[in-house]
Parts: structure tokens; sequence; C-alpha cells
């Protein structure tokens, strides 16, 4: 792959890399390394989001090539549109409020404001997340379906359930989540996430929002539970908010909060990356702090590396396809029990893992058999709105 990529990621998130390109003209350097790196960019998702901390960063430069004419265009669309569905959002926030449900927008554009200052920064929106308690689930359903959604069927175990999808027409779909990953209830994680947060109020829309700490290990945790083909727009993301956050996160109270949340393994997975991809904006001691076994660190070295997202092979398609939603799991298993469970989960899925009759067309990771519809067992599967019918979205 070209070494453009590289140059321009350094550019973007190590602030002394300016210096490096500095043997010709900013601007023509900047020209240079982002039409050879485009096409990179764009299929990892990412393009709009490096577009705007360079943007922030050189301004004059950006603002004046016709190199980034295109970006500027994809860029616009995405804000329009997202301020379509930010305004949503805020209808769901503010109807959560008025039943007294606490909520956490995750993700998206929210996101996208926080870390880039601007909703588009990350994209259009495919979906939105929000975090919840358990408690309020069946209260969030009814808040729901009072503004149009309609719930989708679960397809997951019921001890691994962590979250409902909901849809609606003409908008992104929403997940509520009450855990940030299917790996197993940690009541003691989840308490401590809340226990983390900030309470925001715009324009009488109130919300909880994470401080710099939890959402580092949130961000960390998705990392873990993605795809490897967005492996690397979610570490753009970590290291981004360890660039504008770094002089509030107590790196020892961190490691502290990961080892007894059991998040240890995700976050080396992370930050051992970004160190392998030379872009790590912060002390090397962090990744020497993370006493975990060597079984361990082989593992996670295995799943996750810089050969998967810079030179995707046959390997990594194979298990974006069929057990991405293992990995996390399987990072930060600890001792041979864990190895157990995870390995009962992966070959003894429950029944209504499995097999369920609700959805008529095939969808990804779907096989329709003389009525059944079996579920992939190793693909989450998340219905589009038309797939779903009122009679297969009540609770069960």
């Amino acid at each position: 792959m070209d070494n453009s990529v590289y140059d321009l990621l350094k550019l973007v998130f190590i602030s002394s890399a300016a210096e490096e390109i500095s043997v010709v003209p900013l601007s023509r350097n900047l020209d240079i390394l982002w039409r050879r790196s485009y096409d990179f960019l764009a299929r990892n998702k990412i393009a709009l989001l490096v577009w705007s901390i360079l943007r922030e960063k050189f301004p004059g430069p950006i603002n004046s090539s016709e190199t980034f004419n295109d970006i500027k265009k994809e860029y616009i669309i995405s804000h329009i549109l997202n301020s379509r569905y930010q305004e949503e959002a805020f209808l769901i926030l503010s109807s959560f409020m008025r039943e007294g449900i606490n909520a956490i927008p995750l993700k998206s554009l929210f996101l996208a404001e926080k870390l880039y200052q601007n909703i588009a920064s990350r994209g259009i929106s495919v979906d939105s997340d929000f975090l919840i308690k358990e408690k309020d689930r069946i209260k969030a359903n009814k808040v729901l379906e009072n503004i149009g959604y309609k719930r989708c069927p679960i397809v997951e175990p019921s001890a691994f359930e962590w979250a409902d999808s909901y849809f609606k027409e003409k908008f992104p779909p929403i997940d509520l989540h009450w855990d940030i990953t299917m790996g197993g209830r940690n009541n003691e994680r989840i308490e401590g996430l809340w226990g983390g947060t900030q309470l925001l109020d715009r324009g009488g829309v109130v919300y909880y929002e994470f401080m710099p700490e939890e959402l580092l290990l949130y961000l960390t945790t998705n990392f873990s539970n993605s795809t490897i083909s967005r492996q690397l727009r979610y570490l753009c993301d970590i290291l981004r908010l360890v660039s504008i956050t770094k002089d509030s996160i107590d790196w020892e109270r961190l490691l502290i909060k990961a080892k007894k949340w059991r998040l240890l393994g995700s976050f080396y997975a992370v930050f051992n990356l970004a160190f392998n991809l030379d872009l790590a904006n912060f002390p090397r001691l962090i990744t020497k702090r993370i006493s975990l076994p060597l079984r361990q660190k082989l593992l996670i070295n295995m799943l996750v590396n810089k050969r998967h997202i810079f030179s995707p092979a046959l390997s990594t398609r194979i298990i974006d396809r069929f057990f991405s939603n293992f990995i996390f799991e399987a990072i930060v298993s600890e001792n041979i029990r864990d190895y157990l469970n995870l390995l009962k989960r992966l070959f003894y899925p429950s029944l209504n893992f499995s097999q369920f009759f609700l959805i008529k067309r095939i969808g990804r990771g779907v096989i329709k058999v003389s009525g059944f519809v079996f579920h992939d067992r190793f693909t989450r599967f998340k219905a589009p709105n038309k797939y779903c019918k009122n009679s297969d979205l009540g609770y069960n």
C-alpha cells in the first residue's frame, strides 16, 4: 500500500508530523497525499473525519484547493441528512426525558459533534445508539412505539441480550443498549459507566454523556466489538478523543477501571495497534503497564493487527463474516472457564438464536428453508425496516 496513507494519518493525529512534509509547499503536499490516499480512506469510511481534522489544522490550503471539492460535496450531503436525523434523536431524548428514562447517546452524530465539532464529520448516520438502564427497557419500548417506531425480533440468546432494535420509515434504525457489549453482563461495569457521566441540557432536551475516561473505555470496547473493516474508523475516533482530552485523563485511574470492568484486553488491543501503526499520541508506558497473560496477548495480536486493516486477506473476510461478534469475548477472556464459555456459545447457540419464523425476505446472514429462517450463528442480524411485520415486533 502507498505510504501516503500513513503520512496523512500521522499528519492528522501526530501534531509534530506537520514538520515532516514541509520539504515542498504544504498545499501541494496535502493535495498529493489526499489524491493518493482517498480510495483507502473512503473504503474505510474515514475520509470525512480525516478531512475535518485537516481543515481544522490547515484551513487555508484545504479551503483554497480544488482537490477537496468532492469531499466538500459529501460533507454538505452528510450535514443536511444528519441535521434531520438529529432532530429525530432529540425527539427521542425529549420523549425519554418526559417518562423519566435516563439515556446516553452513543456514536453516530453525537460522537461526531463531540470529537470533530460537527455532526457531519463521521458521515451519514446509518443508525442511532442509546444506552439506557435495563429496568427502563419496557418503558422505552412504549415511548418509541408512541412516536412511530417498530421493534424487530431479537436473535441473541436471552443470556446475551444487550440491545433492542427499532425501525421507522425514512429514519436510521435505533438500537437501545443496556450494556456496551454482548459478552455477558457485568453489573460493576454498567454501574461504573453510569457513574462517569455528566448531565447536558440542549435547549430543554436533557440527556447524559460520558466523561472522557468512560468514553475512552466505551470506544475501546466498541472497537473490539466491531468488524475488522470498521476498526480503523473507531481507532481514529479514539486517537481524536485522546488528542482533545489527554489533559483530563488520569491514565492510572483509567487502567484500574479497565481491570475492574474486565476491559483490559480491548484496551490493550486498541493501544497496541496504535503503536504498531506508529499513530500513538499517548505515552508508550500505557501498554507496558497492562498486565495480561502471554496467551491473551498472542491472541489479541492475531485478531487485531496492522495486516488485517491495511492488507485484508481471505482470513480477514472470514473473521468479519462469521466471527466478528466473538472477537471481544476472545480478547477479554482471562481463564479456561471464559474460553470454554466462548466455545460453548460458538458451537451450541440457543434455539431462539439459530431459528425463528419471522422474517420472510432473505437478508444478510439469513437462509430461508421451507418456512424456517435460520440465523447465521456467528453474525448479528439487523433487519431493514421493510423486512419487519407489525406482528413480528411485540415483546415476547
